[in-house]
């Protein structure tokens, strides 16, 4: 048990344990008891863990059951009650009256905070730069052997987890961001992240006090689905000084600007989106609790409070997601689309505009367009850039009071200008990608790398794969040939210097035994354990195949590496200088890439 002002370890055993911090009970029933007096004389708010409700409290849970002891964790005399769920992808939840439980595995998932895998040990590592005390290669047999041979080390250990997930919880705001998502929709700590309660508890407060009535839960079956935002074609190749332009919250804007919203949605609107759907001028509940919201980010920017400001935008960012699902009562197709709609005419908009100006857009997303400035310096680049968004600002203002009659609240934002960048083609043809770019930035003086989509950036490529990138990438954006590097990072992959790095990892999108129809790499790797300690799978390919790392029997397949990791990255990037990887492994060629 770890907090402020506690560290205590309970623990089963015969002979006394000289250890600061530790009670030492005879047997398990007496340490159960024990841990439930120190809990209520402790008397937490919160009580947290990694993996929390489906590991520690379903175990002690069992425990307390096993030996007859009232599972009593809370402030009152009640049972303690778990809802643990065998669905796959469905969080547990736990009531302990009077108590929040929260599961800091679940707090970092909601958090948008991105990880390798998520065990406690790399969370830690990541956002802590701190590792656990005992590094296991077979976790449950050595801590069994700990605890007979070793008690005070196991005490540490377990010690240590206590501490870094109290860390991270309070040193990355996890914690802080809670408590203000729950004081902005009024929903319970272990439920902030219930969108759709959320919006229902804030809409529907404002409907009483208009004297309206809402509509039940109609879980609607349609298959169709809401259209998605507009992701313009690229141009391919590597250019410099490209500017990011945004739209500041793009779709709350769109709703506080054309009054999107269940109770102004009607037939007979006087405003009428690019759909076809229409609303009235009266304003709506959403608008106006956008606008409230949107007055509450800006207070908290001012007041430099940047978990509120995440809170408060988190929050309006839900609101289309909400109106999106076929599981809220306000869902609406029409209305759905109406938002994403307008969100596609303003970009596309925004894209043929800033081409009037004589500069490229080579690429658009959903809410941001990225223009090639044409610019010889990063200053002329930025000026630029700048200068766009006002202009924009201005057209936008104008035609949407004389086309609509109505206020603009659409902002469009200079964000940043990459120095180098890269928009690659599609693999195997001659189109650009979307959604998969790099870029070279400079902050402060310093070049910091961008990758959005690419290979370095997610979790099924390997780490050796994405140094790989980041240095032929880091060559190329500098004009530097890389003919040496390639050859030289091959032939060391092959004589055995990245072995470490060689690791895929790969989440389970469903339980082992619903996968019939195919067995991908990382189904088969994780079929070789006796039991998984995450859904995240890590393995390599072996020249007998995919093994799980920890249970690797065979050589590694450096073949297979070079030929699926480096030659797609390396391919991705020469193929613009009209170099291939072969080409250059091969040594048949004399040609620089920036010898033409």
């Amino acid at each position: 048990m770890y907090s402020d002002g506690l560290k205590e370890m309970l623990a089963v055993s015969k002979e006394p344990i000289d250890m600061d911090g530790v009670l030492a009970f005879p047997n398990e029933k007496l340490l159960l008891e024990a841990f439930s007096r120190r809990v209520q004389e402790f008397d937490p708010d919160v009580i947290t863990g990694w993996n929390f409700i489906d590991f520690d409290l379903k175990i002690l849970r069992e425990l307390f059951q096993k030996h007859r002891i009232p599972f009593n964790l809370g402030r009152n005399n009640s049972e303690g009650k778990l809802r643990i769920q065998s669905a796959f992808f469905r969080e547990s939840d736990a009531d302990l009256p009077g108590r929040a439980v929260l599961d800091g595995l679940h707090l970092i998932r909601s958090s948008f905070i991105r990880l390798q895998d998520y065990r406690l040990e790399t969370a830690a590592s990541k956002l802590l730069g701190e590792s656990k005390s005992v590094a296991f290669a077979n976790k449950g047999q050595e801590i069994d052997d700990m605890y007979k041979l070793d008690i005070k080390s196991l005490l540490r250990y377990n010690l240590k987890d206590a501490e870094l997930v109290y860390r991270i919880l309070y040193e990355k705001n996890l914690l802080d961001l809670a408590i203000e998502l729950s004081m902005l929709t009024g929903m319970q700590l272990e439920r902030v992240n219930a969108s759709i309660a959320s919006l229902d508890f804030l809409y529907i407060s404002e409907t009483r006090k208009l004297g309206k009535a809402v509509p039940c839960v109609n879980r609607n079956s349609t298959d169709e689905r809401i259209k998605g935002g507009f992701v313009r074609d690229s141009t391919p190749g590597i250019y410099d000084y490209v500017s990011v332009l945004d739209f500041k919250s793009l779709y709350p804007s769109i709703m506080r600007t054309f009054n999107i919203d269940p109770l102004a949605f009607s037939p007979d609107g006087e405003i009428e989106a690019p759909n076809g759907a229409r609303f009235r001028r009266e304003k709506g509940i959403l608008p106006r609790l956008i606008q409230e919201l949107w007055e509450e980010r800006e207070k908290a920017k001012k007041a430099k409070d940047s978990v509120k400001s995440f809170a408060v935008k988190t929050i309006m960012n839900s609101f289309f997601g909400v109106l999106a699902s076929p599981n809220c009562r306000f869902f609406s197709l029409e209305m759905g689309n109406a938002i994403t709609h307008f969100g596609q005419f303003f970009i596309k908009l925004a894209a043929s505009k800033i081409e009037e100006q004589g500069y490229p857009v080579i690429y658009g997303d959903t809410d941001s367009v990225f223009v090639d400035t044409k610019a010889k310096s990063l200053e002329e680049a930025r000026k630029t850039s700048q200068e766009i968004p006002v202009l924009l600002n201005k057209f936008y203002a104008s035609y949407i009071q004389e086309k609509y009659g109505l206020k603009s609240y659409l902002e469009l934002e200079y964000e940043k200008t990459f120095v180098r960048f890269l928009m690659p083609r599609i693999r195997g043809g001659e189109k650009g990608s979307k959604k998969r770019y790099a870029g070279m930035i400079k902050v402060d003086g310093k070049e910091k790398f961008e990758f959005v989509g690419l290979e370095s950036v997610r979790r099924d490529w390997t780490d050796a794969a994405k140094e790989f990138q980041q240095k032929l990438l880091d060559l190329v954006f500098h004009k530097t040939d890389a003919g040496d590097f390639v050859r030289t990072f091959v032939a060391d992959m092959k004589a055995g210097k990245y072995d470490d790095k060689l690791i895929y990892r790969k989440e389970l999108q469903k339980p082992l035994h619903e996968y019939t129809k195919t067995t991908p790499p990382h189904v088969k790797a994780a079929r070789q354990l006796k039991e998984l300690d995450s859904t995240i799978i890590s393995y390599v390919m072996t020249t007998a195949g995919p093994e799980p790392e920890q249970k690797r029997k065979h050589s590694l397949d450096y073949d297979h590496y070079i030929e699926k990791q480096l030659k797609p990255i390396a391919d991705t990037i020469l193929s613009f200088y009209d170099i291939s990887f072969d080409d250059i492994v091969a040594g048949s060629t004399q040609k620089t890439l920036f010898s033409y």
